[in-house]
């Protein structure tokens, strides 16, 4: 029975609901169809035949349970919603149940290929299982015991090795057998900077294994005479390690006494004819003769390296310093000039890049970094950190403002939420606007960088101390908030330090702390000597010291007004007032900078006032500028003001 457009012709379409009722009876005995009456009830009748469906036929039910229940796995299975890491790490790491799928069956895969002997495949594969489930140690744990196991290059198993053993160490803490596996694979690729941050704050808890880590990381930095030192401490702990004895045998042939130079080299030799440590034992000995100043030497064993199969890019840069340092500049030049293997690590990319500029060759050292800082700079890898801030300043100098902030950006969009490098970007972007004149966006770029995470303390050192050469103090002093305990032997960062509180001139106990720790590793620098003298000044202590090293320094510069400045204030203190207004009385007062006429008008009141020249005295508070003073300074100057008699006392 048709119905023409009516509701039987609509429902036919919409479902089958059958076309035979009389809708509208009067409406049909006239012809005429009621049509939204007629819509409405076919709509009813959709729905009860869906209900009649779902009661009465069960492979319904099934086939919309199913789709529902698709629905909803696609729903919660795609979004980035489920946080794995712990709830103290920021930023935390969102996964979607696709990738933590993905990161078992890639864990998987990678077990695999390690026991078909697939190395290579098989530590990308784990690599690829991490980054899609970060927040998973055991991942992480299972790509370190992977590495530690497999025959890969130092180059090749650098690039996955530090990245996943600070991740770990940031997700599990200080969980002991983590930083035990982080350092070993650390060493098996000569991820020397990584040895050095894992172990260095368990100094006095180390096992004899982690010990011996520990001094082979020393060489490999280059921190002799701190590895000569802790040997000397732990030598009967590491007695059994035959690779840390070569170490030695190099320490001795390099930098020991004469009369034991030649048994090191000796036994480095004898080394060479041991399968097992002829590798190792022709690199030392590449370091003994760069050491000895010896390029023919160095050149034989370069040559018998690259005989092997062995050599290195830090093994020509090295041949090409020690060129450089014995007046063949231009036989290095030529050697760079012609070297054509590309850099592995962001360590080789920092190396060959610095050694570049160093030869004068600074074009090359831009194309080498921008061909390859994208590759060899992810964060978090080695080396990664400083080639970015070699190139920064690289093209700082250079005035490529218009380069440098994309550059930024592009290091900002490698994030992906969890990148060792954002503060860093926000610096780039800082720095590029500082060059430019925009010093209020410069501003802006900067206090990002200074809330943003720094897990380099290294970086975050290099920074801050660039950040305080342009005046920025309050940004310098929040990138190092959180790192002192792992910059506590560095001499640069309380020279830093001290420089911060110098000049926010809010905490004199906080100055004298940073300077006496900086003269504490520096005995013998003037400069930490002159920062220390001018604590004690600032502090109102040790006033004998104080004149002492004062003294020295205007020895060395007796032409200083500081100096000059700095003893007198020193004489004044220890009561040697007229040794102290000779001295002052000999500097022209119009040509002293802000600072310097603070402590100049402060120096001249405290004499005037010990003299009872209280007019005199009047007249140096007014012109003494108290902005340029310590709360303490200032404290000390309003009791002296009080006690000034009134104007007409006689």
């Amino acid at each position: 029975m048709g119905y023409g457009c009516g509701a039987g012709g609509l429902a036919s379409v919409r479902g089958g609901v059958p076309a035979d009722y009389a809708v509208d009876r009067g409406a049909a005995r006239l012809g005429m169809a009621s049509e939204p009456f007629r819509l409405r009830l076919a709509d009813r009748l959709l729905d009860l035949l869906l209900v009649h469906l779902l009661i009465h036929q069960p492979w319904f039910r099934r086939v919309l349970g199913l789709f529902l229940l698709l629905g909803l796995a696609l729903a919660v299975s795609f979004p980035k919603m489920w946080v794995t890491t712990p709830p103290d790490l920021n930023p935390p790491v969102k996964i979607s149940l696709i990738d933590m799928v993905q990161a078992w069956s890639l864990s998987r895969s990678a077990a695999n290929l390690a026991a078909q002997g697939k190395h290579d495949e098989a530590a990308k594969t784990w690599q690829a299982a991490v980054v899609n489930n970060l927040g998973n140690p055991n991942l992480l744990r299972g790509a370190l015991h992977h590495l530690a196991q497999s025959d890969l290059s130092a180059a090749q198993g650098a690039n996955f090795t530090l990245f996943h053993a600070r991740y770990l160490l940031a997700l599990t803490g200080t969980n002991r057998a983590d930083v035990a596996l982080a350092a070993q694979v650390c060493d098996r690729f000569e991820v020397s900077e990584g040895v050095l941050s894992l172990l260095g704050p368990l100094e006095g808890w180390l096992t004899p294994t982690e010990e011996a880590t520990y001094l082979k990381a020393l060489f490999r930095e280059g921190q002799w005479s701190q590895f000569d030192a802790r040997w000397e401490r732990v030598r009967d702990q590491v007695r059994h390690d035959r690779e840390l004895a070569l170490f030695r045998a190099a320490y001795v042939a390099g930098w020991g006494p004469p009369e034991t130079m030649r048994s090191g080299m000796d036994k480095l030799v004898a080394a060479q004819k041991d399968p097992r440590f002829r590798v190792l034992a022709s690199r030392l000995r590449l370091l003994v003769y760069a050491q000895l100043l010896e390029p023919q030497e160095y050149e034989v064993s370069l040559a018998r390296l690259k005989r092997l199969g062995q050599d290195r890019v830090a093994d020509h840069i090295g041949f090409w310093l020690l060129l450089r340092t014995v007046g063949r500049s231009d036989e290095a030049r030529d050697l760079a000039r012609n070297f054509l293997r590309p850099p592995e690590t962001g360590t080789e990319l920092l190396r060959l890049s610095q050694a570049l500029s160093l030869l004068g060759l600074k074009p090359a050292a831009f194309r080498v970094l921008r061909d390859r800082i994208l590759t060899l700079g992810v964060p978090g890898l080695p080396g990664a950190a400083r080639s970015w801030a070699f190139y920064t300043e690289l093209l700082a100098e250079n005035g490529d403002w218009a380069q440098l902030r994309p550059l930024a950006l592009r290091l900002r969009s490698l994030d992906q939420g969890r990148c060792y490098l954002t503060g860093f970007s926000f610096y780039m972007a800082g720095r590029a606007e500082y060059g430019m004149g925009h010093y209020e966006q410069a501003l802006i770029e900067f206090q990002q960088a200074a809330t943003a995470l720094w897990p380099d303390p290294e970086l975050a050192l290099d920074v801050a101390v660039r950040l305080l050469r342009m005046g920025y103090l309050a940004e310098a002093k929040q990138i190092l908030a959180t790192h002192e305990p792992n910059l506590t032997t560095e001499p640069q960062f309380w020279l830093a330090q001290f420089e911060i509180a110098y000049g926010l001139r809010q905490d004199a106990a906080r100055l004298l702390k940073t300077a006496a720790k900086a003269l504490e590793l520096l005995p013998a620098d003037p400069r930490a000597k002159n920062l220390y003298a001018v604590a004690l000044l600032v502090n109102r202590r040790f006033p004998e010291q104080a004149a002492r090293l004062t003294e020295q320094l205007l020895a060395r510069s007796p032409t200083s007004t500081a100096a000059r400045i700095n003893h007198s204030l020193a004489l004044t203190q220890a009561r040697q007032f007229d040794q102290a207004a000779a001295l002052l009385g000999r500097l022209d007062v119009d040509r002293l900078k802000d600072r310097e006429a603070a402590s100049y008008y402060l120096n001249w009141f405290e004499i005037h006032w010990h003299q009872q020249q209280f007019d005199r005295a009047r007249q140096d508070l007014e012109r003494l500028d108290e902005a340029w003073l310590f709360p303490d300074q200032t404290a000390w100057l309003a009791g002296k003001r009080a006690q000034l008699p009134p104007i007409d006392a006689p």
